[in-house]
């Protein structure tokens, strides 16, 4: 694993517009020291997917993707859960998004109305990937109300296996 201060480091020294940290057993502290380092930088992609992120490292991660230019984020595989993964959203609001990766990361139904509430603003958003999750079909069918909308979301795999599509 990384210290706090190599992925300062990795951030801050950092030009490129695409980092991608998943598979690294990161935690919350460490997500911290990485969202404090990438404010203000040119990150247009960022996937720390299959790490040990849980609530508290998507509220650090949340006020970082304020400040930078992100186009591509991959969280999947991260015990978010919804409060989490509303706050990613919230923070997202009004940015240039396109594609949004968030496949089991403990989601429920919580997160539903933050999203519907929220995607109107994400004017570039084409791709948000909710599956493997464990969205009740109640919510799901909220979800239909996005298929005259140009998006691409993909719901599998919710609740407890069953799949439903969103087109």
């Amino acid at each position: 694993m990384r210290s706090h201060t190599q992925l300062s480091t990795i951030a801050q020294v950092s030009n490129a517009e695409e980092l991608i940290l998943s598979n690294n057993d990161l935690d919350n502290n460490d997500i911290q020291a990485l969202s404090d380092s990438i404010s203000q930088k040119k990150i247009k992609r960022l996937d720390i997917s299959n790490n040990k992120m849980t609530r508290v490292g998507a509220e650090h991660l949340a006020k970082s993707l304020q400040s930078i230019k992100l186009k591509y984020l991959d969280i999947s595989n991260n015990m978010i859960n919804d409060e989490g993964f509303k706050n990613i959203l919230l923070a997202l609001k009004d940015s240039n998004i396109v594609s949004i990766q968030a496949s089991n990361i403990g989601l429920q139904s919580d997160f539903v109305d933050t999203l519907l509430n929220v995607l109107p603003s994400l004017k570039k958003l084409k791709h948000l990937d909710i599956s493997n999750n464990k969205i009740a079909f109640k919510e799901l069918d909220k979800l239909q109300e996005l298929k005259n909308q140009d998006i691409a979301i993909n719901t599998d795999n919710n609740p407890s296996g069953l799949s439903k599509k969103v087109d």
